[in-house]
């Protein structure tokens, strides 16, 4: 359960760093494709890279690997 719905708990390390890497994703993804691979922390809530990727017009699939 990635709580999307959910404000972030304060953790201000764990959104400063999305956000920073937010500036550096999307830079990425304009030059790109990339394959990005997070820590479970860093994906859930409205402060995760997974609604912030939304908000910013992209799709996100999860992948199945074996």
């Amino acid at each position: 359960n990635y709580a999307f719905d959910a404000k972030c708990s304060g953790d201000i390390l764990l959104e400063k760093r999305n956000d920073e890497w937010m500036k550096q994703l999307l830079n990425y993804f304009k030059e790109k494709n990339c394959f990005v691979a997070v820590g479970l922390s860093h994906l859930g809530k409205q402060c995760g890279l997974i609604q912030q990727l939304k908000r910013a017009g992209y799709e996100v699939e999860p992948m199945n690997i074996k």
